[in-house]
């Protein structure tokens, strides 16, 4: 029964501290996680009394074991037990770790896969777009409402975190207004206010960090560059480019359009990448 105990001691002592390391390699770094194994080691060691002399120790464990199992096959077998209990632990423990750790496709590289294989939207672009930068997206997040029928437009705002260079930045997809010519631009214009309402709210509603050698940065880490993407389904013209950018620029932001002609670049792009070459005659 003590022999049980110890063996069970050992197993719990071995998943509990392999777990624990995995948990901080994740989340932290690979120094915090081999000190966290070192820490396991001496734990054990203190357990089976090993920080005594080790000359000691090996003799009078030596003579234990000769004593304790021979001609005792129960003991024996109970000591083969422990010894494969210690190694399905820790295969077990090498299991856990490559399951935590493999890659899996997500559901949106999956999604960007499947928009690859046709011409892009500027939907698409503004889900695609900034493939190694991470992205907290909020659909139909902001409602903004006209006087004049009371109708509302939907627009879905979406942070973006450079955790590499610890900044982070807004964008806003605007969806079309037609046959309104000029809803597109009034709410381009009063977007300027959903700025730092994307900034404080969005950060509320979801934890996110990125682990670093020797520190982990969170979204609270990130400084705000001032970038503001619009992208726009509507067209808008010059001057009303040149009075949007004139009302954020008095709020010290960068504003970037994305609209119909950015959609025209990008899909002319894809048509000379994926278009077969013409035949010649």
């Amino acid at each position: 029964m003590a022999i049980l105990k110890t063996v069970a001691r050992d197993v719990v002592a071995v998943v509990v501290v392999t777990a624990l390391a995995i948990i901080v390699e994740h989340y932290f770094s690979v120094g915090a996680a081999i000190a966290i194994v070192l820490c396991g080691c001496l734990l054990l060691i203190w357990l089976h009394d090993l920080h005594k002399p080790i000359r000691q120790t090996l003799q009078q464990s030596s003579d234990r074991f000769i004593l304790r199992t021979k001609g005792n096959p129960i003991m024996s077998f109970m000591l083969v037990i422990s010894v494969g209990a210690l190694l399905g632990g820790g295969l077990f423990a090498a299991a856990l770790f490559y399951a935590i750790n493999k890659p899996t496709p997500t559901a949106s590289s999956q999604s960007q896969t499947a928009e690859a294989t046709k011409p892009p939207t500027l939907i698409s672009l503004f889900n695609s777009d900034f493939p190694n930068t991470m992205k907290l997206t909020e659909a139909d997040a902001i409602g903004i409402k006209f006087d004049e029928d009371g109708s509302e437009l939907h627009i879905t705002r979406q942070l973006y975190l450079d955790f590499p260079a610890k900044t982070q930045f807004v964008g806003f997809y605007v969806p079309s207004s037609l046959p309104s010519i000029t809803r597109s631009f009034a709410a381009c214009l009063k977007l300027v206010q959903g700025v730092r309402d994307a900034l404080d709210d969005m950060p509320k509603r979801v934890f996110v960090g990125a682990a670093f050698p020797e520190k982990m940065n969170t979204i609270h880490d990130l400084t705000f560059s001032g970038r503001v993407l619009l992208y726009h389904e509507d067209f808008l013209s010059i001057p009303q480019k040149a009075e949007i950018i004139k009302i954020y620029k008095a709020k010290n932001l960068d504003v970037q359009f994305r609209g119909p002609d950015y959609l025209g670049t990008e899909l002319i792009a894809w048509h000379h990448k994926h278009d077969p070459p013409p035949k010649q005659q």
